[in-house]
């Protein structure tokens, strides 16, 4: 029997068949190294998303401050507020009495020809800053309590301007002080004749005349009763002069009645003088007193007070 041939019961040939095939070694499989594989890096934000965000936090920022804010001044002042400056107001009227009195002793001591030193100016600054600590206090937000102050303020200006006007005249009024004086006048002695007599009077005259020159030089104040006082001693001194020449034209005419009347009134007349002063310095202490700053102040305190309650 051929290799290959496979008979049957019968011994009939049949088919071959194929060769089984035998399993080839086994090939040791080398291992597998893996490469481990980048990780891609993260895409970062692009600069619009960047500048959005800052944006955003920025504009968040100014949304939370402006919140604040509004909270803060739309509150408006609170009672500690008002009380702070009321206690200012304290000090302004207190620096407001002492430039008052400041002013009246300045007048006093210019119409008695002495000089004067710096307090009236020191207490016009000292009534200024007073004020002016209170611009920035937060009570000032309230309407009412910022009108009254601003009244303060303006009056305060007027009162300056006031002031400031008399001692602008000063110097001048310590001229006419001094050329007024009638110590400073002719004096009078025995007479041994007529041209004596009228030699005198001349001499009188021209005193006089050198008055009203000097009363006509001072300037102009705010003052009224200042400005009334120069007028009045003007016209009192031009009546004088008046007098005078009725003396020499009597002394001229040889009339010894008119010249006897107007003698008398000569002597009489200047005693004008002393009381318009001292009536001058009564006026215008009212005056210093009547300025309204005082009243504004008073206003102004009441207002706080209100807001308080």
């Amino acid at each position: 029997m051929r290799k290959g041939t496979i008979m049957d019961d019968n011994n009939n040939q049949s088919q071959s068949l194929p060769p089984t095939p035998q399993p080839a070694p086994s090939q040791p499989i080398p291992p597998q190294t893996i490469s481990p594989q980048p990780i891609p890096p993260k895409k970062g934000l692009s600069k619009g998303a960047l500048w959005g965000i800052i944006g955003g936090v920025l504009g968040l920022i100014l949304v939370i401050t402006a919140v604040v804010l509004a909270v803060i001044f739309l509150a408006g002042p609170s009672k500690e507020d008002y009380m702070a400056m009321r206690s200012q107001v304290k000090d302004v009227k207190t620096q407001s009495k002492n430039t008052k009195e400041k002013t009246k002793t300045f007048i006093d001591n210019m119409l008695e020809g002495r000089s004067n030193n710096d307090s009236l100016k020191e207490a016009l600054n000292d009534y200024k800053e007073a004020i002016d600590n209170m611009k920035d206090m937060k009570a000032l937000q309230d309407k009412d309590v910022k009108k009254s102050y601003d009244e303060v303020a303006q009056n305060y200006a007027d009162a300056k301007e006031y002031i400031e006007s008399i001692m602008a005249t000063e110097k001048k009024t310590q001229k006419v002080v001094d050329k007024c004086d009638s110590k400073n006048s002719p004096r009078r002695g025995k007479f041994s004749s007529v041209g004596e007599v009228q030699s005198y009077f001349t001499s009188v005259k021209k005193f006089l005349q050198g008055c009203i020159d000097a009363i006509n030089d001072t300037p102009k104040s705010k003052s009224k009763e200042l400005n009334n006082y120069f007028k009045t001693a003007a016209d009192t001194y031009k009546e004088q002069i008046t007098i005078i020449d009725e003396i020499i034209q009597a002394i001229n005419d040889h009339n010894l009645t008119k010249y006897n009347s107007a003698l008398r009134k000569f002597v009489d007349h200047p005693k004008k003088i002393p009381a318009m002063v001292q009536k001058l310095k009564k006026n215008i202490k009212v005056e210093v007193d009547y300025q309204k700053d005082a009243e504004k102040i008073s206003a102004l305190e009441k207002t706080i007070n209100d807001k308080i309650k």
